[in-house]
């Protein structure tokens, strides 16, 4: 969620049941680009092996939330 704010991004993150995180962003192009570029990384702890990208209809979130 830190990064989302850091890269100026809205939308949602979820954990899911089998372990994998899907997250919901949108922004302006360049934004988008830094925070997929963050997500091939993550956080110090996290191991990432794949990130799939699909691009969506524009959803207009007002803000970047943890979905539980």
């Amino acid at each position: 969620m830190e990064a989302a704010y850091r890269f100026g991004v809205t939308g949602f993150v979820k954990n899911k049941k089998d372990g994998s995180v899907y997250i919901e962003a949108e922004g302006p192009e360049e934004n988008i680009q830094s925070f997929v570029e963050w997500c091939h990384k993550g956080p110090t702890w996290a191991r990432i092996t794949k990130v799939d990208i699909e691009q969506g209809d524009i959803q207009n979130f007002k803000s970047f939330e943890i979905v539980r």
